[in-house]
C-alpha cells in the first residue's frame, strides 16, 4: 500500500510532460506545428501545417539550439531558462524543456504563444494551476472562447484572437465557477465575497501628488532595438532569397541567432 501511495504521488515523468504539451499545444487555433524531441532528434510530430511536418528533424535540431543559446547568452538565465520565446514578425517559435534532453517546439502564431508560454511554463516546472474543488490540472486544458469561437488555452488571460477576458469559467472536470489570477486559481463565489479595498482609500490619499518618475538609464530604447533586430533579420532573409533557399528552411538554420537578437528583447520587455 505504501509503494502505491509513492508511486500516485510521484511527479510526471519528462515523456509525460511532453506528451501534455504536445497534446495541448496541438488542439489550439493559430498553431502550425509542434515537434516533441529527445536529444535533438524527432520524438513525435502533430502538424496542422503540412508544409511544416516536413521540417519537423530541422525544427527538433533547432529546438536544442535556440534553448542553448538563450542559457549562454541571456544574462541571469545561464543553465535556467526552460521555456523560450523567438518572434518572426507575426510568427513564433516557442521551445520548451521537457526535462532529460526531451524537447519541444511549437510554431505558430505569436499571438498565440504569448498567451500558451505561461502554462506551457508550469507545465514543465511541474506547478500548473489546479480547480480548488476537484484538484483537475487546468493548464493542460483548452476551451473555446465564447466571444469568437477559436479554441485558446484554458488557463489563458485573455483569448489571442479577439482580446476576450472572461471574469470566470467554469472547471471542465467538475464545473465550478472559477476565477483565474496570474498565479492562483479560486473560486468565484469566494472572490466576490472579498471586500473592495480600494473603495475604502480616503479621498485626500487619492489626492497626493504622483512622484516623479525616475529618470530612464541610459541606453537603446525598445524602439532602436527592434529596428536594429528587424534589419538584420530583413537582411537575413534577403540573402536567402537571392541564394535560392526556402524560407521554412532559412529560419530554421538561422534559428539560433534570429531568436537570440528577438529574445533578448522579448525579455527586456517582459521585465518592464
Amino acid at each position: 500500500m505504501a509503494e502505491q501511495a509513492v508511486a500516485a504521488a510521484a511527479p510526471p515523468s519528462p515523456e509525460e510532460v511532453l506528451t501534455e504539451v504536445i497534446a495541448l499545444a496541438s488542439a489550439l487555433d493559430g498553431v502550425g506545428a509542434v515537434v516533441g524531441a529527445y536529444e535533438g532528434f524527432t520524438y513525435a510530430v502533430q502538424a496542422r501545417d503540412p508544409s511544416l511536418e516536413m521540417y519537423a528533424d530541422e525544427i527538433a535540431a533547432g529546438s536544442v539550439a535556440v534553448l542553448e543559446a538563450a542559457r549562454s547568452r541571456v544574462p541571469g538565465d545561464e543553465g535556467s531558462a526552460r521555456v523560450v520565446m523567438a518572434e518572426y514578425g507575426e510568427r513564433g517559435l516557442l521551445v520548451a524543456d521537457a526535462g532529460e534532453k526531451f524537447t519541444v517546439a511549437i510554431v505558430g502564431e505569436k499571438r498565440v504563444l504569448e498567451e500558451l508560454a505561461a502554462p506551457v511554463e508550469r507545465i514543465v516546472r511541474r506547478t500548473p494551476l489546479t480547480c480548488p474543488s476537484c484538484g483537475t490540472n487546468l493548464d493542460v486544458r483548452s476551451m473555446t472562447c465564447p466571444s469568437c469561437g477559436k479554441v485558446i488555452p484554458f488557463t489563458a488571460k485573455a483569448c489571442p484572437f479577439c482580446g476576450y477576458r472572461p471574469e470566470t469559467r467554469r472547471c471542465p472536470s467538475c464545473g465550478a465557477e472559477l476565477h483565474i489570477a496570474v498565479d492562483r486559481v479560486e473560486l468565484a463565489t469566494a472572490v466576490r465575497r472579498k471586500p473592495a479595498v480600494e473603495e475604502a482609500k480616503p479621498k485626500e490619499e487619492e489626492a497626493k501628488p504622483v512622484a516623479a518618475a525616475p529618470a530612464a538609464a541610459a541606453g537603446p530604447s525598445d524602439g532602436t532595438l527592434v529596428a536594429l533586430a528587424g534589419a538584420a533579420t530583413a537582411a537575413y532573409y534577403a540573402v536567402a532569397y537571392a541564394a535560392g533557399i526556402n524560407p521554412v528552411t532559412a529560419t530554421l538554420a538561422g534559428a539560433p541567432a534570429l531568436a537570440l537578437a528577438w529574445l533578448t528583447i522579448f525579455v527586456r520587455r517582459s521585465k518592464k
